[in-house]
């Protein structure tokens, strides 16, 4: 699969949703041996290099290149778990991230995105932000994971959800306000996590 034919697409057959954590990230080369990573530019004489981790900069490095195809498929929603583990304060990879959850969803629309793909998502939020609950962009991913299935029930002509599926919607709310009371259990001040209740 070429970068370029894989460009604004969220389908790849070719590769599994956990391809790039399966064989981890040694492997990158050969997962996505059909596109050259860009290498970070800092100039001919940066005053003060960033020493990063032989493992970052190379994933960062293949971000780079799917950023720039707009290649939004499994792999590349792989990768950014990859880059958000080295750094889950990224604003750039926390919204491509999701771009290919839009991607890879199934609404014809490509706006919203599916429930199951944003319970997982937000399990997978949970998990990076355990160790920093005030990472202001893991609470906006957060939100912004919300927002899009609460739009997506009236994104129909007739403006009609089906019963079992509004319930199911209303599941991962329901859900997502217990994991803030809990996270306010323990910092009554941490203001990102507030933020997240003014969802209209």
């Amino acid at each position: 699969m070429s970068s370029s034919s894989s460009s604004k697409q969220g389908s790849d057959d070719s590769y599994s949703s956990s391809a790039c954590l399966s064989k981890g990230i040694t492997d990158l080369e050969t997962v996505f041996s059909d596109i050259k990573p860009i290498l970070q530019d800092d100039g001919p004489s940066p005053v003060c290099a960033i020493a990063y981790p032989p493992d970052f900069e190379e994933a960062m490095n293949y971000f780079r290149a799917v950023l720039l195809a707009q290649e939004y498929s499994s792999r590349a929603l792989d990768l950014t778990s990859i880059c958000l583990k080295f750094n889950p304060a990224n604003y750039t990879i926390w919204h491509f991230r999701r771009e290919c959850l839009k991607a890879l969803s199934t609404s014809p629309d490509k706006i919203s995105i599916d429930k199951d793909l944003v319970e997982k998502d937000l399990e997978f939020s949970a998990k990076i932000g355990g160790s920093n609950p005030k990472n202001y962009q893991i609470w906006y991913h957060r939100r912004a994971l919300l927002e899009s299935i609460l739009e997506g029930k009236l994104s129909d002509n007739l403006q009609v959800l089906v019963e079992d599926l509004k319930e199911r919607i209303f599941d991962v709310t329901r859900k997502e306000l217990m994991y803030v009371s809990i996270i306010l259990n323990e910092d009554a001040k941490n203001y990102h996590v507030s933020r997240i209740t003014d969802i209209n």
